[in-house]
Order: structure tokens, then sequence, then C-alpha cells
């Protein structure tokens, strides 16, 4: 049972995330369900972890203080239910290292490493599958993701894929042989391959160090033979590349040239520069910031800051990870003790964002982002996870060549220990654990680290009958140890039922949003609010609750006043429970104004506009409601901050789509805010930009009008105020 259990999460988390990265929250919740629940049966665990070597049982106290430094952080958590979501992961992890560990045996564990193996090749063939048939775009630019929706971290997965292969031949799961030599080739020119395509300069400089973990040793022809078995693997790799790059082409129905091959190579060797842009706008399509002068109020372009200009000078990779890690050195010296919460950087990220061109929900470094996080205890309590583990793997390759009960154990803990090095080496500059694969594929590590440093076997049979039998007279001898047991057990079967009420709540989330959008509006709520009763640490079911209770209220007639002061009752528990999302104080704001308390909307929206400068629909709706109430130096004061920054922001059509629709309405409101403080050639030159924009935009066409009619005082008559 345990060890079904231990193969499937493992297979689950490698091959699920097909759909696109990320771990479902119902699913993970079972495992986690049924992995506390094996612990709870297997009794004979904590006699293991106690009887375990010296470094093992530190390992797991550093393990445990990481843990219980993101579970505790959920009292002082800038965002509760992401703090809950995220100790929920680390739960499910250690549980992980706790049946790898203390309830595998060695075969177990070669069998497990056999299926690592085979769903991580499959990962790998999927993502060059992906990356052949993905039709448009110019591809010698389009770097493959694998099942990943992020290059780099799928390329620190393959990167371990490729370490565990040029060390060890590998187990077939459902057999008591290695793999095929032909299979082994296989495998490892998958990994090679999409690697290469993943195009990550990080894992490419690490790796390196990692192969020198792998070829560590004293025997010359096992070194020669790891060194044959890159080699192969390598040239598998190049050619099975090199055949998805000439069939890409033939495939979409792209022209076939030999100059977009080499580009191709160029690109992956890093002959050509990785930030360099696709064939350039569509027809029609010029993009501020790409040559033509800033607009009118948009003054010198990014923020003045010279750092600031280096960041805009740089590539997207290095420029955007440098104004990550000096979002997150802010929040340090915010919080250096305490941290924000676990999980909770996507939440002051937009508080505490450097430049407006990058924003990431990960700080693509995972020492700062548990500093910044869960403070200096968690850190502290990483870093000491880091080095134990080291020290454990130490001690398993030393304990392995001395009892010598199989030589491939031997390699398989080298080729685990440089897929170990380069995880922790490239998670200092990448966010690879914050993908739940990642991190499971290293917490499984350190249980294989532990149950290899074990001192007596664990194997099938006797040995390990003798070891039950050892440890129950060992338990039973010992006063009050089976009230303890039963302790212990009853405690994991009350967490797995409390960890469960996240998922159950979502559920009725869910379940209450479709009947909601389907019209059975009192069943919607019902559920909505049995949402907010399982699970009253998620703001989700009260933001749903306002947002439905306004629409009812303006279908309603006389009720609509009540509706509202309900809705408003609502957002207010939603933002006590995530004081940081701009979009909650926006939707009160909107309530608020939709009621008649303009001046309280106006403050809504300056704090939605706090959290997320660099929002652009906050800081024009606050700009629209000030020219609504008369107030145009304020509405205009906005504007401009938006348009200094907005040509940077807007670099390509692409980004434009997501909020172009603002552009011309906000040429439009900085011309009439002009217009009204007299400026008539300002007013002019921003109707001029937003009819550049949109040609047929109405406002646009009436403030010209407006223009050929103002006297020389410039006055347009008071719009009506917009909701």
């Amino acid at each position: 049972m345990t060890m079904a259990l231990a193969l499937s999460m493992t297979a689950v988390f490698c091959l699920t995330l097909l759909a696109g990265g990320g771990a479902d929250l119902r699913l993970a919740t079972a495992f986690l369900a049924a992995g506390l629940a094996v612990c709870a049966w297997d009794r004979h665990l904590p006699g293991r972890l106690a009887a375990s070597q010296p470094e093992v049982r530190r390992l797991a106290v550093w393990l445990g203080l990481y843990v219980c430094a993101g579970l505790v952080s959920i009292v002082w958590s800038v965002y509760p239910q992401g703090t809950v979501l995220h100790s929920i992961n680390l739960l499910l992890f250690l549980t992980l290292f706790c049946i790898t560990a203390f309830s595998l045996d060695r075969e177990g564990a070669r069998r497990l490493w056999g299926a690592v193996l085979l769903a991580g090749s499959l990962a790998c063939a999927y993502g060059l599958t992906d990356y052949l048939v993905s039709p448009g775009g110019h591809f010698p630019h389009f770097r493959l993701s694998g099942t990943f929706t992020y290059p780099n971290a799928f390329a620190a997965f393959a990167g371990c894929i490729l370490c565990l292969l040029v060390a060890w031949a590998g187990r077939l799961p459902w057999a008591h042989r290695p793999f095929r030599s032909w299979l082994h080739a296989a495998l490892g020119g998958l990994a090679v391959a999409a690697l290469l395509g993943t195009n990550s300069r990080g894992v490419l400089l690490v790796l390196p160090l990692a192969l020198v973990v792998v070829w560590w040793g004293p025997s010359v022809q096992r070194r020669r033979l790891r060194l044959k078995r890159l080699m192969t693997a390598g040239l598998v790799g190049l050619v099975l590349l090199s055949a998805v790059v000439l069939l890409k082409p033939a495939v979409t129905g792209e022209p076939l040239t030999l100059r977009a091959f080499l580009a191709v190579w160029g690109h992956r060797l890093r002959v050509t520069e990785p930030g360099t842009p696709s064939a350039g706008p569509a027809e029609g399509d010029t993009p501020q910031g790409s040559g033509e002068a800033p607009p009118p109020g948009a003054e010198a372009g990014a923020p003045p800051s010279g750092l600031l200009r280096l960041i805009s000078a740089l590539g997207s990779g290095p420029g955007g990870r440098l104004t990550f890690w000096m979002a997150a050195v802010d929040v340090i010296g915010d919080h250096p003790l305490s941290g924000t919460g676990a999980g909770t950087f996507p939440k002051v990220h937009l508080s505490y964002q450097v430049h407006p061109r990058y924003y990431a929900s990960e700080v693509h470094s995972h020492y700062l982002q548990v500093w910044a996080e869960t403070g200096v205890v968690g850190l502290l309590a990483w870093l000491g996870v880091m080095v134990a583990g080291l020290i454990v793997l130490r001690s398993a390759q030393r304990h392995v060549g001395s009892e010598a009960e199989e030589d491939s154990d031997s390699d398989l803990l080298r080729g685990l220990g440089g897929g170990f090095v380069l995880l922790v080496l490239h998670s200092a500059v990448d966010l690879d654990l914050s993908v739940p694969a990642v991190q499971a594929v290293l917490w499984l590590m350190l249980g294989t680290f532990c149950l290899f440093a074990a001192h007596s076997l664990r194997t099938r049979g006797g040995a390990r009958q003798v070891e039950k039998r050892a440890l129950g007279r060992k338990d039973a001898g010992r006063p009050g140890a089976p009230a303890l047991s039963l302790a212990v057990r009853a405690g994991l079967v009350g967490l797995a039922v409390l960890v469960s009420l996240p998922a159950v709540s979502m559920a009725a989330v869910h379940s209450g949003y479709r009947l909601a959008s389907g019209g059975r509006w009192e069943e919607g709520l019902d559920r909505l609010l049995l949402a907010a009763r399982v699970n009253p640490l998620d703001p989700t079911p009260h933001y749903l609750l306002a947002t439905y209770l306004n629409q009812m209220a303006g279908l309603s007639g006389g009720d609509g006043a009540s509706l509202r002061d309900t809705a408003l009752g609502e957002l207010e528990a939603a933002i006590r429970l995530d004081p940081w999302n701009p979009n909650l104080w926006y939707v009160k704001a909107q309530v608020l104004a939709q009621s008649g308390d303009r001046e309280a909307a106006i403050v809504s929206l300056r704090r939605a506009v706090a959290i997320a400068p660099y929002m652009p629909e906050y800081r024009y709706r606050l700009a629209r409601m000030y020219a609504d109430e008369g107030r145009y130096r304020d509405a205009l004061t906005e504007i401009a901050e938006l348009l200094r920054w907005w040509h940077v922001f807007i670099l390509n059509s692409e980004a434009r789509k997501a909020v172009g629709h603002l552009e011309d309405d906000i040429y439009v409101l900085a011309g009439e805010s002009a217009l009204h403080l007299g400026d008539l050639e300002t007013a002019k030159t921003y109707a001029g930009r937003a009819l550049s924009f949109n040609p047929e935009n109405a406002d646009a066409l009436g403030l010209l009008d407006a223009l050929e009619e103002a006297p020389s005082g410039g006055q347009l008559p008071r719009r009506r105020p917009r909701a």
C-alpha cells in the first residue's frame, strides 16, 4: 500500500502538469489526506525516525522547522488563505519525505526512481511534441516549456532527469532489471533535447557543477561509463532536437530555410541575443517605446532612476530578475523577522513593484522568497535543510559503499546528488521550487538520502520483519507508548480532515458561482454562504457574494440600497482577509459610487492605486472619478503619472491588447481635463492622440467639436458622473 501510494503520488506530480504547470488543490488535498492516513497506519514510522542516524534526525528537524515557519506565519499573514494553500503543499511534501525515508525499503526506492525517470521522460517527450505542433509565431525564438508553463523550471526538471540517467541505468517499476541500453540512450536523448529546447542559461551554467557530483568517485571505469552515457545522450538529443526543428516548418506550414534552421541553433547556443524580438510589429502597429517620441505628458520615459534605466536596457531575463530581487529586498527590509506570510509574495509585489514593465508572482530566487515570506526563521530553516541534505547524502554514499547490497545503489545516489546540487544552485536564481513537481522531486531526493543512510537494511522478507518486531518490543517496553502512539494517530487523522476543508470550500464556491451565473441566485448565494462557513479564511466567497448582491441591487427596485449595504459588508469581510488585493478596493469603490457616496469611493480607489501603482485600470478610473466630481487638476495629475510610464509598460502589440482599450479613453479624459483648465492646445494634442488609436472614438470627436466652439477660457459643460 505504501509503495503504491508513493508511486502514484510521484506519477501524479510528474504527469498531471500537462494541463498547465500547477497542482490541482483537490488532487493535492486527496493525496495529502491519503498520505497522512498511511503515516497513521504505519505504527513503526516514529520508531524508525527515533532509531535513525543523527544526521537523518537533524534533517528531519530542519524540515519540520521549515514547514512550521510556513504554518505559523498564518498568524500575521497578509493573505491567510494563500498561506493555508501554501502550507497544504508543504505538508504534502513533508508526507512524501516521511513515506520515502521511513516506510519504503531500498527495492521500493529503486522502483520509485525508475517511475520518476519514466514520468520525467514522458514529460520531455510531450514538450518536444508540443513544440513541434505549436502553430504560428517565429519558431527560432520560441522556447520549449515541456509540461510546465515556465521554460526555466522545466529545464531544471530535465537537468535532474539527465543527471540521474547519466549516473544510473534505471529500474523498471514493474521488473527487477535495469533499463535496456536502447531505452536508456533514448531517455537520455529526450532529456538533452528538452534541456536544449528550453534555452535556459542558468541551468546550463550550473549543470557542469552537478555533473561533477555525478562523476565524483574512485572508479575510473565508472567515470568512463558515465562519460559514454552523457556523450550518447548528447548526440541523440542533438539529432532529436534538430529533427524537430526541421520538421516544425512542415507541420506548422512555415517556410523551411537553412537560415531559419541556423537561427534556431544560434539562439540555442546564445550566439544571438535571447531577447531579440520576432519580425517586428504587425502592419499598421507602431507601439510606443520603439523609437517614436514620447506622447504629451510622458516626459523622459521610465521612472528617472539610473538603476531603472539600466533595468530597461537589459533583456527580459536579467532585467526582470533584478527588479524582482529588488522588490524582495524591499519587502525584507520592511518585514525582516516575520515576513509577510508563506505564499504571499504575489500579493505584496504589486505595492513593491520596481518597474512598470516587470511583474511576477515569484521572486525568481527561492532563498529571497522564503526570507520575504517567512522571515529569518524560515530562511535559516531552509539553509539548514540544504546543508543537512548534503551531509545525509554523503552519509548515504558511505553506507552504500560499505554495505554493497547492490552496485547500482551508489550510481543512483550519484545521480540524485547531481540533481540535488542542480536544484539547490538554480533555485537561487529562478523559481524551480514554485512548480509542485520540481519541489516534490527535491523532497523525494531528501527522503531517499535518509533511506540509504540507515544502518540496517530495510529489505523485503525476513530482515524487515525482524526490524518491525524489534521496534515493536522497544515501543512496548516504554511506559505510555501505546497512549502516545494512539494520540499521534488521532492527530494525523484529524489533520487529514482539517486540510480537506479548503478543497471542500472551493468546491462549494465553484458550485455557487455556476448556479448564480446561470440565474439561480438563491441557490448560488446559499452555496457561497456555505463556503464562507466551511473556510472562514477564504475571501473568495465574500467577494462573489458582494458581486452578485450588487448585480441584484441594480436589477431590483426599492431593495437596492439594502442589498448594496449587504454587499459592502461582504466586501469589508473580504478586505479583512485580503487587504492587499486592489481589486477588492476597486469593486468596493464601484459599489460606493452606485450608492451615491462618491467621496468614499474616491478614498477606496486611492487605496487600490496605492496597492498597485502600475495597474493602469485603477489609476484611470480614479482620474475619471476626479473628473466627474469637477476635480480636473487632480484628474490630469493622475493621467500625467499614468502616461509617464505608459509607453514603457506597453512595449508590443500583445501587451497592448491586455489594456489597449484604455489608450484612447485615457487621452480623451486628459484632453477634457486640459480643456476645463483652459489649456486648449494640450487638449487638442490629447484628442489627436486618442483618434490615432481609435479614429471612431465618439468622445474624442466630440472633444474636437467642443474645442472649435470653446471660448479662449475653454469650458465644457459638466459630464454626467460615471459609476
